[in-house]
């Protein structure tokens, strides 16, 4: 594997990310908004997680099937760590009961 990239083409990816990032947080302020109902810290860090892996695959050209499946994973990962570092979630189906 090559890491030198000296087009910089990586860029197009972190772009990719901070837009995705930005449109799964706004999704989420909007889905607020139309229910009136407040969305914890939990939801809104899935959601960026979300977005982010999702526009920065496909900024870096990966199908979209493939991005949103790998966005979706790793935004409910994320939320789901959130709930239970807060409190918020206990971790069922884990381990030894």
């Amino acid at each position: 594997m090559n890491n030198n990239d000296p087009d910089g083409e990586w860029v197009q990816g972190l772009i990719g990310a901070a837009i995705g990032a930005a449109v799964g947080v706004g999704a989420v302020a909007v889905q607020d908004i139309l229910s009136g109902e407040r969305s914890g810290w939990q939801e809104y860090a899935g959601a960026a997680v979300g977005g982010a892996v999702t526009g920065g695959l496909i900024a870096e050209f990966v199908p979209a099937s493939i991005a949103g499946a790998a966005g979706a994973a790793a935004g409910n990962f994320t939320e789901q760590l959130a709930n239970k570092v807060s409190g918020k979630q206990e971790l069922t189906g884990v381990g030894p009961s």
